[in-house]
């Protein structure tokens, strides 16, 4: 197959005409008219050297390196379709020929270059060859023998961007006579010419254009800056051929004076009509003329920004729609018109790249490929590539894929690196000026054009549009009302006013969600507002306040029957949460910010979200005497538990046993048995076993005298736990039992799926693979059920192992891949997940994706923990030793022999012969003894070094340098 062009490329893009018509006559027949075609178009394309690159239907696209090439292809394929006897009569396909720079990825193109080629093909017709200007340029010294070029002049296509220059391939062997082209030419309208080119929405544009041909009147709301103007003039464009007398376009943005709508109208349809002009009378008002006008007329009628004229526009379209029955009209505005009949579209913001996908082709959106393409056009050195995505990606995110946003931080990359603008982007008001002179004044900053929809509120919305700026990520309106009521917000107006905000574009909300937001871009102006208003602090102590009293019910309805619903309320809401909590510790509300994190320290612990409930633990500490006994309990304990989830171990047993101190000074057997379950958490993470059992089984105890079910439950599966790191199945089954009895009791779903994972691996151990796969299979519902993503990859990687085990190997590529997807959107990959994902790839013999894999762990090693640098270290020596390395892997067993012996953590049985083959491998060709004698007292920075330098060795072992690792998660099997 040929190498893909990049750079400057030709595109052939190709089509059967008709083909729906020809389906619909012939369905048995056109399976073999369109295996025959694709068939030469392939074989044509590769005989040029073209690469096929999409395929839908019965269109194709190819890329060539050089035009002459893709002119050749083309005509052959066209010659040879014209010559073939089709067995359902003439089979015609239009093509089109076009050059330019296209962004790639992953064998895929786009650009506008692609976006022209597609407007090129649509205005041909069956069997004939469209080039562009660009085309022709380059290969009309060099055309195939007989082949001549008949110029079509110039034509705007339905991008609506600068006219092209068309001109026909021709042969003797060819039909040469077509009807006129199918542009924007042939149809009556007054479309402006647009600077720059339509860029994504396909999505969007395919409904609009739907809906604009089945209801009379359709309004395109959005906020300033949302694209709606731009997406109803290439709306118009698409439908120009659906309405025979035209399409006309009335700009209202520069109008000020609502009673001049009529006027504004008919000075735009003149200027339009020239000559023709609009017929009039004496006597008869601007209304009664369009109305004239348009009385028999089948057209379509854009009115462009009402939001302003908002009652005259209603007016306005209600009677034309009653008088012109032919007639259709498609608006933008702010909100919608309220005319009887009208169907709404929300603009939304363009499609985003998800977080932790910034070098997956997923992350390629709309909102990526249009900063792209403003980029590369306000500097030519730009290029969207692995280097730049993730920077555009995060620009994207910061700005909400407003089009305007985009536009404004792309026109930035003339003097700025895209990583510079997206460092910048926390004063994106400032960064974000200097649009096109030749805009609206309200278009050429983002302040501006947010600030034009906020002084078409009320006094009241703007209150409340401001007061909204404490809360983040969204809301629910019973927050809003407990929150922001008051001065001048009366508490039965919050909801009035909030959806006249929703309606305004101002606020997104729907009854899909129950909940209500604002884009980012729209929350930092009204930020700016709320600042202004001097009354930041009390509204800010609002929030809090309401979110320090949600969180006080948290605590215990996160431990029980409705944990599922606690969890999701908590996740809706973590992001006001966090604001909530910031805000309480840097202004110094103490007992509300312990009382948010005492609430939600379980919730973080499982969610992998312990980092801000440390910060402010820490903060909160300082100032821990100023708190209520009970609550000192509750801080101390919950510190010292998160702290066991990111490996703090210098302070967790201090904190655990001064929490114990104060707990029996106010006996509370609830309190003694959370401190004294966090002096067990605490000794359990520090392998001191023992210990850890003494005090699990004193908090058990104190639990039993509080009555307390989720306790004994959690103190009776660490037991368990403990047992199955030490390898020791029998011993924790009765454990097992007990804590899913309490657990049941509590309604904790949590400690089920956790009692299920726990489970799974003792039945490893006992060997039966089959029971345990069941076991992680159960736990995988509960924690989908739960919402729980981490501890969801966590149970898939162990379910893995018990699919090797059972010599499903296989098999256990499914839940490897969910669990390295989930590890992606979280934007981790646990050490132990990565060792295990190479393991299963060496298994089946495919040893750089196992590379791959180890690879990614670099970055991690300071911070894991001394039992999963054992795990890796061994899988490290496990893939060279079967690569033929010998004197670094007997190093690497060396150190997790050591290491697994202080934090006693033996090698589970089903792992021994494995360790064992490798052992004797090295022992086989390196004096071993010595080398594993030497680690008993080395420390784990000579053992990470060591794992990098072992990991280049396997790298070049596998012919690969740095550059070029294999990507462990996207690699085939090679078997």
């Amino acid at each position: 197959m040929p190498a893909q062009p990049s750079g400057t490329i030709t595109f052939l893009f190709t089509d059967i005409e008709g083909s729906t018509r020809l389906w619909e006559q012939h369905e048995e027949a056109m399976r073999d008219v369109l295996a025959k075609h694709d068939a030469v178009l392939r074989r044509r394309i590769a005989d040029h050297d073209g690469y096929v690159f999409t395929t839908a239907g019965d269109a194709f696209s190819a890329a060539f390196a050089d035009p002459s090439d893709a002119v050749e292809a083309a005509l052959e394929a066209q010659r040879e379709f014209a010559s073939e006897q089709w067995a359902v009569g003439p089979v015609r396909v239009r093509m089109a020929l076009h050059t330019g720079v296209a962004h790639e990825r992953d064998g895929d193109y786009f650009g506008p270059t692609l976006n022209r080629s597609a407007r090129i093909l649509s205005s041909g017709h069956g069997g004939q060859i469209l080039l562009s200007q660009t085309v022709c340029d380059l290969v009309s010294s060099v055309l195939p023998a007989q082949a001549e070029l008949r110029d079509l002049g110039l034509h705007r296509l339905k991008d609506l961007g600068a006219p092209e220059r068309l001109r026909q391939l021709t042969h003797p062997d060819l039909v040469s006579d077509f009807p006129e082209l199918r542009t924007l030419d042939t149809h009556l309208n007054n479309l402006p010419h647009q600077p720059s080119s339509f860029v994504g929405r396909r999505e969007e544009l395919a409904e609009i254009v739907e809906r604009v041909g089945g209801s009379r009147l359709v309004t395109l709301t959005g906020v300033g800056g949302s694209g709606k103007t731009r997406l109803a003039l290439q709306t118009a464009a698409e439908v120009t051929d659906r309405f025979a007398d035209g399409v006309w376009l009335v700009e209202l943005a520069r109008l000020t004076e609502p009673e001049r709508l009529p006027q504004s109208i008919v000075d735009q349809l003149e200027l339009a009509l020239g000559q023709e002009g609009l017929v009039g009378a004496e006597g008869r008002t601007e209304l009664q003329i369009v109305r004239s006008h348009f009385a028999r007329k089948a057209a379509l009628l854009v009115l462009d920004n009402c939001e302003h004229l908002i009652g005259a526009a209603a007016e306005v379209v209600d009677e034309l729609l009653r008088t012109c029955p032919d007639l259709q009209i498609l608006t933008t505005s702010r909100e919608g018109l309220g005319v009887r009949g009208e169907y709404l579209i929300q603009v939304p913001s363009m499609r985003l790249p998800q977080v932790g996908v910034d070098q997956d082709e997923s992350a390629y959106t709309d909102a990526v490929e249009l900063f792209a393409e403003r980029a590369a056009a306000a500097n030519s050195k730009f290029i969207l590539d692995d280097h730049t995505l993730p920077a555009v990606a995060e620009i994207c995110r910061r700005l909400d894929g407003m089009p305007l946003a985009l536009e404004l931080a792309a026109a930035r990359t003339r003097m700025l690196t895209v990583e510079q603008v997206a460092e910048r982007l926390s004063d994106a008001f400032r960064l974000l000026t200097g649009g096109s002179r030749t805009a609206l004044p309200r278009q050429q900053t983002l302040l501006a054009a947010i600030d034009w929809s906020y002084q078409l509120l009320t006094e009241a919305e703007q209150s409340l549009f401001a007061r909204l700026a404490v809360f983040r990520s969204g809301f629910a309106l019973e927050a809003v009302e407990a929150v922001v009521s008051g001065d001048g917000v009366d508490g039965f107006e919050v909801f009035d006013l909030l959806a006249s905000l929703v309606d305004k574009s101002m606020v997104t909300g729907g009854a899909d969600t129950g909940r209500f937001g604002m884009l980012e871009t729209l929350r930092q102006f009204s930020l700016g507002k709320l600042r202004e208003s001097g009354e930041s602090d009390r509204w800010r102590q609002r929030h809090a306040e309401y979110f320090a009293t949600l969180a006080d019910d948290a605590y215990d309805g996160t431990r029980g029957a409705d944990q599922i619903a606690w969890f999701r309320t908590i996740q809706a809401d973590r992001d006001n949460f966090d604001a909530a909590l910031t805000w309480a510790v840097e202004d110094g509300h103490v007992r509300t910010a312990a009382r948010i994190a005492n609430g939600l320290w379980w919730f973080w612990a499982h969610h992998g979200q312990a980092e801000p409930g440390t910060w402010a633990m820490d903060r909160i500490v300082v100032d821990l005497e100023t708190l209520e006994p009970e609550l000192q309990v509750r801080v101390l304990a919950g510190r010292t538990l998160l702290d066991a989830t990111v490996n703090a171990t210098d302070r967790r047993i201090g904190d655990a046993r001064r929490a114990l101190e104060i707990a029996e000074t106010i006996e509370s057997s609830r309190l003694k048995g959370l401190s004294s379950y966090a002096i067990a958490i605490a000794h359990q993470q520090a392998s001191s076993y023992q210990a850890a059992l003494e005090h699990h089984q004193a908090a058990y105890e104190a639990f039993r005298d509080a009555g307390d079910e989720w306790g004994m439950g959690w103190t009776s599966l660490n037991p368990a736990y403990i047992h199955r790191m030490r390898a020791a199945a029998d011993a924790a089954r009765p454990w097992l039992e007990q804590a899913e009895h309490h657990y049941r009791a509590a309604g904790s779903r949590v400690g089920l799926g956790w009692t299920l994972i726990v489970l799974g691996v003792v039945r490893r151990y006992g060997g039966d693979f089959e029971g345990s796969i069941a076991a992680h299979r159960q736990a995988a519902e509960i924690f989908a059920e739960l919402g729980i993503e981490r501890l969801r990859a966590f149970n898939l990687i162990l379910e893995v192992i018990s699919l090797d085990h059972a010599d499903r190997t296989g098999e256990a590529l499914v839940p490897l891949g969910e669990a390295m997807q989930i590890h992606r959107s979280l934007g981790e990959l646990p050490v132990e997940s990565a060792a295990i994902g190479s393991m299963v790839h060496r298994h089946l013999g495919n040893l750089r994706a196992a590379h791959g894999f180890l690879t990614r762990t670099r970055g991690q090693l300071v911070d894991a923990s001394p039992s999963e640098l054992a795990v890796l270290a061994e899988e490290i020596a496990d893939l060279g030793v079967q690569l033929g390395l010998f004197e670094g892997p007997a190093h690497l067993i060396g150190y997790a022999v050591a290491e697994r012996g202080r934090v006693d953590r033996p090698i589970p049985a089903q792992f021994q012969p494995e360790r064992d083959r490798t052992r004797e491998a090295i022992r086989g060709n390196v004096d071993a003894e010595p080398i594993w004698e030497s680690w008993a007292d080395r420390s784990k920075d000579e053992a990470t070094a060591l794992m990098g330098e072992v990991l280049d060795g396997i790298g070049r072992a596998l012919g690969l340098d740095r550059g070029s690792e294999a990507d462990g998660e996207n690699a085939s099997v090679d078997r």
